[in-house]
């Protein structure tokens, strides 16, 4: 009998921002099939890590990479396989090795999330520490149009067959700047504009609970109330916790189930990836 859930964004101990060496595939994915969820993996795909010796994405590591993952998915079948790729708008260099990647890759992979976390080369709209080094040498309007730049080319590109946390410019910025109203209401319909503009494409959408999981929003990204608008505009969408540590993704299970609960109840296509 399938799973009821689906949670099709989960980092591994392969991922660079994971610290906790238990977050295996096999762990990972013991831990959903026995609350009812396939696990999705998505670690990591960053053109900037590729010389890293210990990259799992290496092609002298990802034939171990994908066998440690096969082996899983033969005790787990509903288990998929994905990538979180980074996108960098003004680094051709680095698109064109990812290009080349997914090329002699794509097909052993069920997804491919594509996301532009960073703006202006090298700072991370994620991450506090980063936020504050633009602090008096960026506004955050200038921050928030940076991103939808780059996202707005990863889509494209044709990269991405999923768009992740569509409005988490959003999500990293509090007690470090001060958001006026009237940007707040803009980037949101700009970032409505770019969910439809992936639609279109055929590409599913993310609920992502990261914060939800970590307590700092009540909401997912992007908000139920954006999830609902697209949600009558035919938008297909998937749950991801975003885990990147074991007990991330513990806590996470009810947040999915919930989630799926929502989808089902406001009628929402799920994308099952």
């Amino acid at each position: 009998m399938p799973l009821p859930y689906r949670d099709l964004h989960v980092h591994t101990n392969h991922s660079h921002d994971c610290r906790d060496p238990g977050s295996t595939f096999e762990n990972l994915a013991r831990l959903g099939h026995e609350a009812g969820i396939a696990v999705g993996f998505a670690d990591h795909l960053d053109a900037r890590h590729f010389e890293e010796e210990d990259l799992c994405f290496r092609e002298e590591n990802i034939g171990t990479y994908l066998e440690e993952f096969d082996e899983v998915k033969a005790r787990y079948p509903e288990t998929t396989l994905g990538v979180e790729l980074e996108f960098y708008p003004d680094r051709p260099d680095l698109m064109e090795l990812t290009r080349e990647w997914l090329d002699r890759h794509r097909r052993d992979l069920d997804r491919v999330l594509g996301s532009a976390h960073f703006v202006y080369s090298d700072f991370a709209v994620t991450w506090h520490v980063h936020l504050r080094q633009l602090v008096g040498k960026r506004t955050f309007e200038e921050i928030m149009d940076e991103y939808i730049r780059g996202e707005r080319a990863m889509l494209a590109s044709g990269l991405a067959d999923c768009m992740p946390h569509a409005d988490v410019v959003f999500r990293g910025h509090r007690g470090i700047f001060e958001v006026e109203p009237d940007v707040q209401r803009r980037g949101q319909e700009e970032i409505l504009d770019l969910c439809r503009d992936a639609i279109g494409r055929g590409m599913a959408i993310e609920v992502n609970l990261l914060g939800m999981v970590d307590g700092s929003h009540p909401d997912p990204s992007p908000s139920w109330d954006m999830v609902q608008v697209l949600a009558r505009e035919g938008a297909r969408f998937y749950v991801a916790s975003d885990a990147h540590d074991t007990a991330g993704y513990v806590n996470g299970i009810p947040l999915v189930i919930k989630a799926h609960e929502r989808l089902n109840g406001m009628g929402a296509e799920l994308f099952l990836g």
